[in-house]
């Protein structure tokens, strides 16, 4: 069921992670132009992703459970897109962020790939149970191993990158 409903995520997660440095320069040279042609070059991204979220809302979104588990993987990447896009519009929007969904976020790889090996069983319908009839405390006690094993599979890809990929070839 999940690998279905999310298979594109890998692939898009990857395209955003390539096209981080042309979006950024995207923005660097729109806010270094006058002030009313960056909300004219702004505003122009900011319809096109807002008429791609209402034909969403109105198509993809409103369509029963099951035809909309058979869409999402193609389309579910539109209101993601639109609020990255009108979330980081300005400087100062740009400047603000919870250090708890910064380190959440820093980790997302990998919490996508261990959920189903740490935190849900059953084709992704139940959660681990290590302490049975405890329902709160196992869903506490079982999201701190997830995250625990997650932010450790972080820091192994980290050091991995760093063998592969080094930053100085001269090391």
């Amino acid at each position: 069921f999940r690998s279905t409903l999310d298979h594109w995520s890998t692939f898009f997660g990857m395209i955003f992670a390539l096209n981080y440095p042309i979006t950024s320069l995207f923005y660097r040279k729109l806010e270094a132009k006058p002030f009313i042609w960056q909300w004219v070059g702004k505003g122009a991204v900011g319809a096109a992703l807002l008429a791609a979220f209402i034909a969403w809302v109105l198509g993809p979104f409103s369509q029963p459970k099951l035809e909309y588990n058979a869409t999402n993987a193609y389309f579910g990447f539109i209101p993601l897109i639109t609020f990255v896009y009108f979330r980081n519009l300005t400087p100062t929007l740009r400047s603000y962020s919870l250090d708890l969904l910064h380190q959440i976020g820093k980790t997302t790889l990998e919490t996508y790939l261990m959920q189903h090996h740490i935190w849900l069983t059953s084709d992704a319908k139940s959660l681990l149970t290590l302490i049975p009839g405890w329902p709160k405390v196992n869903m506490l006690v079982v999201t701190i191993i997830y995250y625990y094993v997650s932010r450790r599979l972080y820091k192994l890809t980290l050091f991995l990158r760093g063998m592969l990929l080094p930053d100085n070839l001269t090391k």
